[in-house]
Order: C-alpha cells, then sequence, then structure tokens
C-alpha cells in the first residue's frame, strides 16, 4: 500500500498499518445541544480508551474521529486518546451540516474555508500541532443549504491541494448521487471519495451507480439496528460483490452517542470486527473478503500520495 496516513501522533506509511480500519467513527462527540439529548453528548476521553481496548483486541489498528467544529472536534483530546491507547487516531478537517455549522461557515467564501481546511491538515489544527488526515464529515441536509455547498467547494479546493480523501455525510443517503455529481463536476478524483451512511438507504441501483463511479459506498451505522438489522447490511455488501464492486465498500459502526459504548450497553467500535464480521463468515464472505472490506478499501480511501 503506497503513501501515508496523518494521524494525531504523525505520519506513518500505509504498508506499516497491519490491522482493521475503520474510516467513520468518533471519539469526542457533542451533538446535545442541538439534539437536546444528553446520550449524544460523548465527551469521556477515559472512557474511551478503555473501550478502544476492545477494538484493539479483536484486531483494530486505525479509526478516523470525522467529529467537526461544533461537534466536539479537539485534537487535543485525540492526541491523548491517540498516546495511551495501542491504536493510531485521524483526525479531521471540515464542516458538518444544517444547524450544527458554525457561523465562519455560514459568513465565509469557499476560498477562505479552503484556506482553513488545508491550513489544518499541513501546519495543524487550533494552534496545535495535531494535522488532520481526512477532509469530512462534511454534510448536506435534506435541503441544501448554500453554506452546505460551500464547505463541499471548500473541500474540494482543499482536495486537490494536499491529496486527502474527502468523506460526506447524506441525509440517510437520500442525496447521495447529488453530492457526487457536484464533486465530479468539481474535478475532485472520486477514488478519494467516501458517500456517508449509504446503509440508511437501500437502493442498490443507487449503491451500484456509487460504487461504478469510482465512490466508496459508506456502509458506516453498523450495529445501528434502530435503523435496519444488520443483516439487511451484510446483503448490501453481498449486493456489490456480485457485481465486482466489492472493492468499492467502505464498513465501520458511527459510534456517537454514550449509549453505542460498551459501558453503556452498547455495541461498542468492536462491534464491526466481532459479530458483524461473523455475520460476513456465516454468509460465505471469505478471510481475503473480509481483509479487502476491513483494511484495504479503508486504507486506499485515506492514504495520502507521498508524491
Amino acid at each position: 500500500m503506497e503513501g501515508f496516513v496523518r494521524t494525531v501522533l504523525g505520519d506513518v506509511s500505509s504498508e506499516s498499518i497491519e490491522g482493521m480500519v475503520l474510516v467513520h467513527e468518533h471519539l469526542n462527540f457533542d451533538t446535545s445541544r442541538i439534539k437536546h439529548d444528553p446520550d449524544a453528548c460523548m465527551t469521556e476521553p477515559e472512557t474511551i480508551i478503555e473501550e478502544l481496548k476492545e477494538f484493539s483486541r479483536a484486531g483494530g489498528d486505525l479509526l478516523v474521529d470525522l467529529s467537526t467544529t461544533n461537534t466536539g472536534r479537539n485534537p487535543e483530546i485525540l492526541r491523548h486518546i491517540a498516546m495511551n491507547c495501542s491504536n493510531k487516531v485521524v483526525c479531521s478537517t471540515g464542516f458538518y451540516f444544517g444547524l450544527y455549522l458554525p457561523l465562519v461557515a455560514i459568513t465565509s467564501s469557499a476560498n477562505s474555508l479552503a484556506e482553513r481546511f488545508v491550513r489544518e491538515i499541513t501546519e495543524g489544527i487550533d494552534g496545535t500541532d495535531v494535522k488532520a488526515g481526512v477532509i469530512g464529515e462534511i454534510g448536506w441536509g435534506q435541503q441544501v443549504l448554500p453554506a452546505e455547498k460551500r464547505v463541499f467547494e471548500a473541500a474540494v479546493i482543499a482536495h486537490k491541494a494536499t491529496g486527502a480523501a474527502i468523506i460526506t455525510h447524506t441525509y440517510f443517503g437520500l442525496n447521495a448521487l447529488e453530492q457526487l455529481d457536484f464533486l465530479e463536476k468539481k474535478g475532485v478524483n472520486t477514488e478519494k471519495v467516501g458517500i456517508g451512511h449509504m446503509d440508511l438507504y437501500p437502493d442498490p441501483d443507487i449503491h451500484f451507480e456509487v460504487a461504478k463511479r469510482g465512490a466508496f459506498v459508506c456502509i458506516d451505522n453498523i450495529g445501528r439496528t434502530d435503523y435496519r438489522p444488520d443483516s439487511e447490511r451484510v446483503e448490501m455488501i453481498r449486493f456489490l460483490f456480485e457485481k465486482g464492486l466489492g472493492n468499492k465498500i467502505i464498513l465501520s459502526s458511527d459510534v456517537s452517542r454514550k449509549s453505542h459504548l460498551h459501558k453503556y450497553g452498547g455495541h461498542g467500535y468492536d462491534h464491526v470486527l466481532t459479530r458483524f464480521v461473523s455475520m460476513l463468515y456465516e454468509a460465505g464472505f471469505s478471510e481475503d473478503d473480509v481483509l479487502l472490506l476491513l483494511h484495504e478499501n479503508p486504507l486506499r480511501l485515506i492514504s495520502i500520495s507521498g508524491e
């Protein structure tokens, strides 16, 4: 695997990452102010360090924290977590969507936002030397706001300047093709795009279209059976494998609430690597298939060229 991954503790060669990778997670996340729900405040770094022990025992190596400004992103906390666990951690740059957008995202030009994203990738975040390794999760709501489009425009500029991947948030998967259309027209390398929450909109034709056009189909709410059973996610994956597009799937669990953690009775960061992988094996997938889904595919998405 060529290139490197930019973690909160520095750059590491992609080939040095030997374990499993989850590219849509949250280690410090807080949307409680908007949702008026204390469960949506997951800001317990010492708890997270303990929770990640299970992820490591299950073969986990690296996680990407897609928290943003106004949803709990904190580079110092991520560095603390990374220094006190056996996992590599990647921080992101970008802004979320809708009511979660900070004032700067609403009032700034795309070029100004892009300068900020590039600076956070190449120099550091919020006065620290912790650098972002991906752009995300940037999102659109059910009705796309002008500010949301400017964030996407800025992401395109930053992607072209740095080679960092773009990982999106869709509105339950409904605007996946619209996001991909926008990014393609702006000249983004779709091999470096992950379209988020595709498992929340189980339309195989749309999954096929996203994958066929080169982007990654993110099945990233695994374990969230309040949305749909994991058995349906297995069938989504089977469909794309049957179409020869197994190399265009990303798996993750989007842990983002206290109730998702083992401490509070949830499925934890290890769910994908334990229970869900067992489901894949029971469904006839091979060890090579699992390595493709949880090692090769995510590394191809988030690795930055060394050129």
